[in-house]
Order: structure tokens, then sequence, then C-alpha cells
């Protein structure tokens, strides 16, 4: 004896279009592709000025060409963060 049960049921689909990573970065404006992670040790003394980091810092902020291949520039610790577009540019 088989006993056979049916029921409608309402289901909803939802379709969420995705790329692959690379072909998301490809396409997606301002996404690094390289970073360049500068840091500088502390001295003996703890106090001194960074001067290495402060020329950098000047240099970057007098050279227009230079700064339009980063795309962020992030504040550590030690040092900074520069992401590139491209390797090249790095």
């Amino acid at each position: 004896r088989t006993v056979t049960v049916q029921q409608r049921v309402l289901v909803e689909f939802r379709i969420a279009f995705q790329q692959c990573p690379d072909c998301n970065r490809e396409y997606t404006n301002r996404t690094w592709h390289a970073i360049v992670q500068v840091r500088q040790k502390r001295g003996t003394n703890d106090a001194s000025p960074r001067k290495g980091l402060i020329m950098l810092e000047m240099a970057l902020a007098k050279n227009a060409h230079i700064r339009r291949h980063i795309l962020r520039m992030q504040t550590t610790r030690n040092g900074f963060d520069f992401y590139f577009m491209s390797l090249m540019h790095a």
C-alpha cells in the first residue's frame, strides 16, 4: 500500500550575479594590486624624530607625478603603507 502526499509550496528564487575575484578586480575601479610597506626602526632614543619618514612624506607632498599612482596611503605605527594600482608603479 503506497501513500502519496501532494502539496503546493510557494518557492522564491533569488539570483545574484557575481564575478570571479580576478574579473572583479579587473573591472572594479580603484582596486590595488601592489602594496609597499615602509617602516623605520626606532633609534636608541625613542623621542628622536623619524627624519627618513618625514622626508619621504614631504617629497610625496611636493611631487604630484608620484602621488597620482598611489591609490591610498595609510599611516601605521612605524611607517606607511602605500597602495598602488599596478606592480609597475610600486
